[in-house]
């Protein structure tokens, strides 16, 4: 079997747009992480005038696109890897499954982070975690444009 060409598949094209995506949900967190050690808050709503309203520093007020990013960013991730891996070998699932679970962790991590208003431990253990998922990211992909092209006969039945 003939190895794959991974920026000429369609495949390629949507794992380099998945990383884009991690890439994105990082940048936006970095802004959220700094915001709450600029802008500590004392309570989850006691302050939300102070910290969205129209005189909060706009650092404050960008809090908000880290979650929703994350949100929709991680639920494309998840699809990509689970969507690209269905016909893929035994790793290529495992490594998508793990994806999964990663964004999963990751999702209830950040949940905590606001209900306990960003304690720094928790803040590393997301921040540790999201280290994680780049790199079951990186290995999916690599698993996955690493696998053999399947070729198909002249009677449409793959060989």
């Amino acid at each position: 079997p003939s190895p794959r060409r991974p920026w000429r598949s369609r495949d390629g094209w949507w794992l380099l747009g998945g990383a884009g995506v991690l890439v994105l949900v990082g940048a936006t967190g970095s802004l959220n992480a700094l915001a709450d050690t600029i802008f500590p808050s004392d309570s989850i709503t006691g302050d939300l005038e102070d910290k969205f309203g129209p005189t909060a520093p706009m650092l404050s007020r960008l809090r908000i696109v880290h979650p929703v990013v994350a949100v929709i960013g991680g639920m494309a991730v998840a699809w990509i890897a689970t969507a690209r891996a269905r016909f893929g070998s035994r790793t290529t699932r495992l490594t998508a499954a793990a994806v999964t679970w990663v964004v999963l962790s990751q999702m209830f991590i950040g949940i905590a982070n606001v209900f306990f208003l960003t304690p720094l431990s928790l803040q590393l253990l997301h921040l540790a975690v999201a280290d994680v998922l780049w790199i079951v990211y990186v290995v999916f992909a690599a698993s996955h444009l690493g696998e053999p092209v399947r070729t198909e006969d002249r009677l449409g039945v793959a060989a």
